[in-house]
């Protein structure tokens, strides 16, 4: 995340955006198909709660992300199965502070807050019993991440015409990403398991920053994350 007096719209950039948006939504069309079949022959389902810790890979514009998700999982057979996943999480931005001079005067900016994501999306699971207790569990899946931002960015300049004093969001494009993951359950009672997992989300699209209307340039919510929840037969 970074300002500058010469912040523009890239319209080039724009337009390879959405063709990327619209190349993603035809993948997640796509991977949600056979999931359809699997729902309508799904039995023994059961329900995944987890906590998430993410790692950013972009570590200029995030310091760490967290949050939970809830899935509905459907086993048509004991190895194969389909989640329908909905998140909530939060991403702290990397706090910035900055003061920079050129002929033209002075400008000092500061970037603070985090982005509340909702991701949505749609799973297909492997199951492997190691035991009769425990379980290896794969994952692939597609989300879409809705994005609210409550990242602020305080602009203050000092120039010839004087000083002045901007406040706005920033806000950022919503995503398609790739989750895949791998996890360890283990039977608790006949009904319950401990869940511990570890994974990585792709982004499928390139999110772009805006600032008050202008292109500040892509972000990426590409992370390893590691999981803990509990699962519920029914």
């Amino acid at each position: 995340m970074r300002l500058s007096r010469n912040t523009t719209r890239n319209t080039k950039k724009g337009r390879n955006r959405m063709k990327a948006a619209r190349v993603a939504m035809v993948f997640a069309m796509i991977a949600a198909m056979p999931a359809v079949t699997v729902l309508a022959e799904a039995s023994n389902p059961d329900i995944l709660t987890r906590m998430q810790i993410f790692m950013p890979q972009r570590a200029e514009d995030w310091d760490a992300g967290s949050g939970v998700e809830l899935q509905a999982r459907f086993w048509s057979s004991k190895s194969f199965g389909t989640a329908l996943s909905l998140g909530f999480d939060s991403w702290a931005a990397k706090s910035e502070f900055s003061d920079t001079s050129d002929a033209q005067g002075t400008m000092t900016t500061s970037i603070y807050g985090n982005m509340t994501v909702i991701p949505v999306g749609v799973s297909a699971l492997y199951r492997n019993n190691v035991s009769d207790r425990v379980a290896l569990v794969f994952e692939a899946g597609v989300r879409y991440l809705f994005l609210k931002s409550n990242i602020n960015a305080d602009v203050v300049t000092d120039d010839a015409s004087g000083t002045s004093h901007f406040k706005d969001k920033i806000t950022t494009d919503n995503v398609f990403a790739a989750v895949f993951g791998v996890s360890v359950e283990s039977a608790i009672t006949d009904t319950m398991s401990f869940h511990l997992g570890v994974g990585y989300q792709l982004g499928l699209t390139e999110p772009h920053e805006t600032f008050s209307g202008e292109d500040m340039g892509t972000t990426s919510f590409n992370s390893p994350m590691v999981d803990v929840g509990v699962t519920w037969a029914f």
